[in-house]
């Protein structure tokens, strides 16, 4: 999710130049403790610069079709250690409302970093930066950085399997390649979907809900993009469409029958 201010990422221990758009943010209801009966999770790290009180609640009621309950994770409850133990919290659906970092070389990208909510401190998780495995999101509205989470951190850290979950990057850039994507189907999603460009808040916020909510009433991944993107259309600023990965996986349902 971006506004039409820009912000840039540091991968700090590789000392790597990463794009990545100030985005809007929203936030949910109160912080849960993981581990609960939920069955969907909303990680909303942006809530710590662009609150929006009605998201979680949107989300309830849309997943309330499935009889599904939400999580919400908030500030810096978005952890390292709440993405090390994710795949293990046995969520059938993962909302990554997150900064998300395209990294690029040679004009082209390369891979994209999950942002968390928890301040970065050089003095902590050091042998994870010395590897690049870690990095650093740093944004040109203050000068405060968090943590962030290549796909790299993806494959050796996480813990656990996702067993089938479906996985919805909401921030920028969430597909604008898809090797994260990858590494989180490796881990057992069944399947993610994102933007394949930098999103306005509003747009990505009105898309999430109306994507959970026919995901819920069962209709299938690709039946619920494409009635997304029939309904709103690409992001108005950006020109950003959602899509999903792997391809073949649009007949991917959140619930059977």
């Amino acid at each position: 999710m971006t506004s039409s201010r820009k912000a840039l990422a540091v991968l700090t221990a590789a000392s790597v130049l990463l794009t990545l758009g100030a985005h809007a943010a929203i936030r949910g209801g109160g912080e849960n403790q993981p581990g609960g009966s939920a069955q969907a999770a909303l990680l909303d790290s942006l809530a710590i610069e662009f609150p929006n009180p009605g998201l979680a609640e949107d989300l309830r009621e849309a997943l309330s079709a499935a009889n599904m309950t939400l999580d919400v994770f908030t500030h810096w409850n978005v952890s390292v250690d709440l993405y090390r133990r994710l795949p293990t919290l046995g969520y059938r659906l993962i909302i990554l409302r997150v900064h998300t970092a395209a990294y690029y070389e040679d004009g082209r990208p390369v891979h994209v970093a999950l942002g968390t909510g928890e301040p970065f401190a050089s003095h902590r998780y050091v042998d994870l930066q010395l590897s690049r495995k870690i990095g650093a999101l740093v944004l040109l509205t203050s000068d405060d950085r968090y943590f962030a989470v290549p796909p790299e951190f993806i494959r050796s850290e996480m813990e656990g399997n996702f067993h089938g979950a479906v996985v919805i990057i909401a921030g920028c850039k969430g597909l604008v390649t898809n090797v994260t994507a990858e590494a989180l189907v490796r881990g057992g999603a069944s399947v993610v979907i994102g933007w394949d460009e930098d999103v306005t808040a509003t747009h990505t916020d009105a898309a999430v809900v109306l994507l959970v909510r026919l995901l819920a009433e069962g209709k299938t991944v690709e039946e619920a993009v494409t009635k997304v993107m029939e309904v709103l259309g690409p992001d108005p600023l950006y020109g950003a469409r959602l899509r999903w990965y792997p391809q073949d996986a649009g007949g991917v349902r959140l619930i059977s029958g």
